[in-house]
């Protein structure tokens, strides 16, 4: 509830900005004479819309800090403070005598961002629905522009005032905030708890050391740290050739995932600056539409419908909650590279459909872009929860969202050069919203072609033991992620079984043989056999090429 009510209130700007224009709001901005909405005008909405967007990702990094370090219960408290003033703040606003408007805006951005990452540690809770509940969470972001539709329809039916509609709901936020705040005592314990259990459990795996005869060969494993996926090197199986018991030696380099380093060596990897720049160059996508779909629906003739089309939106935008379902099985099935790049062609569909000159076809417009936006961020939650994990996803999510508001600052400038330059004529500016496209494709080229070469191949060495079938060679493993030996963290969602990537070393050869045949009843639990070709050194030591 407290998702729905307050995280991307902000986003319902559509409707917002009809009520305040219908009230006169910043029209002293306008010359004498001057049509209404004048250009002046529209700047300074735009102004204060642009610096709530950037706000509420820019200050998504200290709330990350904030709740990696105080917990989700401390991040709630002040959430609640931030959206209380800033509805305060809009029932009080006046452009001529208590311009407040633009603090308001910025103090309801910060307390919705805030209760968004304070809510993603309950997919921790249930691990094996987590994909769905960091997509329902992200929907119910974009759901929640819902409410300023609502309150231009009271204002425009019912005729309840700006004031009475942001003051009743003021009151109404601590009702529903309070109880959230008493509930995650003992839900931050339970997460706790859990966490420690998978700690132990992988300690345990991680020490598994099992000795050899004939039919059973010893694995030792020896984990080391290094500071990107660049120092990876899978290069060390060998069999001495003169044990009589055949021996595996070891896998001297075993590779350390994402989530299991340090907040300072995630930020150097690959992934993260791989999410970094997807999602800046995304959500500037996504935030330059919202923030010019009034003048652009104007443009192609919306004014003398009433804003017909622009209320169709605001309706619209919100339904995004109907695609949890979609989201969730599209990264079940597809993985989230999938994932990713269908959220990138959907983008693009809905950027080009935006320069039809068709109101009907606007239609088309809003359902893609609403698809578009409740993948953008139930994905990114999603790929930021499973590769970095839960200790450090605040300050994870926090940088990412930082970013991306350091990106979003050039959509003020992208609209008033579409008002000055080209004098309100939008199809350069949805040009280059479609050409976006383009280097988040290469973008996600780029990343699997990284995760196929550094990440999610298992060396085994069994002489004698086949592996799903091969002949006796050395083979290398790729396991899913939802087992506890391994993972392939982006061929299938963990989402299903409740694991993350729980890598380790092998305790016994033979049974992990028959893991990978009889794929232990597991959701998603495919496993693949990479052949390897091998040489033998100067010693008659079996290497991988």
């Amino acid at each position: 509830m407290a998702c729905f009510c307050f995280t991307g209130i902000i986003f319902g700007y559509a409707p917002l900005l009809l009520m305040l224009e219908k009230e006169g709001v910043y029209d002293e901005l306008c010359k004498p004479g001057e049509s209404r909405p004048c250009i002046a005008q529209q700047e300074r909405f735009n102004l204060c819309f642009t610096l709530a967007c950037f706000i509420l990702s820019f200050l998504s990094l200290p709330a990350g800090i904030f709740l990696d370090k105080f917990g989700p219960r401390y991040t709630m408290m002040f959430s609640s403070v931030f959206v209380f003033i800033g509805l305060l703040g809009f029932a009080y606003a006046d452009s001529k005598h208590f311009d407040v408007f633009l603090p308001s805006f910025i103090s309801l951005a910060s307390g919705g961002i805030m209760i968004m990452m304070s809510s993603f540690p309950v997919s921790f809770l249930l691990p094996e629905y987590q994909a769905g509940i960091l997509a329902s969470i992200s929907c119910l972001f974009d759901a929640s522009s819902l409410i300023f539709s609502i309150f231009l329809q009271l204002n425009i039916h019912f005729q309840f005032t700006r004031k009475q509609l942001f003051i009743g709901y003021a009151f109404l936020s601590l009702f529903i905030l309070l109880p959230p705040i008493v509930l995650w005592v003992e839900m931050e314990k339970l997460i706790l708890h859990k966490k420690d259990n998978d700690d132990d459990h992988n300690n345990d795996l991680n020490k598994g050391k099992v000795d050899g005869n004939n039919d059973n060969y010893n694995s030792i494993t020896e984990k080391i740290h290094f500071q990107d996926m660049d120092d990876l090197q899978l290069n060390d199986v060998a069999d001495d050739g003169n044990n009589n018991n055949n021996n595996i030696t070891s896998i001297k380099n075993e590779f350390i995932p994402v989530h299991q380093r340090n907040f300072f060596g995630q930020i150097k990897s690959f992934e993260f600056l791989f999410v970094m720049l997807f999602a800046s160059m995304q959500m500037l996508k996504a935030n330059t539409y919202l923030g010019c779909v009034v003048e652009l629906l104007d443009s192609y003739g919306d004014a003398a419908s009433k804003h017909y089309y622009s209320k169709v939106f605001s309706f619209v935008l919100p339904a995004g909650i109907v695609c949890v379902p979609l989201i969730d099985r599209s990264i079940h099935y597809f993985g989230l590279v999938g994932s990713l790049t269908l959220t990138t062609i959907v983008g693009l569909i809905f950027s080009g459909v935006a320069l039809v000159p068709d109101l009907q076809w606007q239609i088309v417009t809003f359902a893609t872009f609403t698809i578009f936006r409740a993948f953008l961020y139930a994905v990114m939650s999603t790929f930021n929860a499973q590769i970095f994990g839960l200790e450090t996803l605040g300050r994870i999510t926090g940088i990412v969202f930082t970013s991306s508001s350091i990106m979003g600052l050039l959509q003020y400038p992208l609209v008033d050069i579409t008002n000055q330059e080209f004098n309100g004529d939008f199809k350069y500016l949805l040009y280059f919203l479609c050409a976006l496209s383009l280097p988040t494709f290469v973008l996600i080229v780029l990343f699997m072609r990284h995760r196929k070469k550094y990440y999610g191949e298992i060396v085994v060495k069994s002489p004698n033991t086949s592996i799903q079938g091969s002949p006796s060679v050395a083979g290398c493993a790729r396991l899913d992620r939802s087992n506890s030996y391994g993972v392939d963290v982006l061929t299938k969602s963990p989402g299903r079984t409740g694991g993350f990537a729980l890598w380790s070393g092998i305790d016994n050869v033979n049974e992990q043989s028959s893991l990978l045949e009889e794929n232990n009843g597991i959701v998603g639990g495919e496993y693949h056999t990479l052949d390897v070709p091998e040489v033998k050194d100067d010693k008659n030591n079996i290497r991988m090429k």
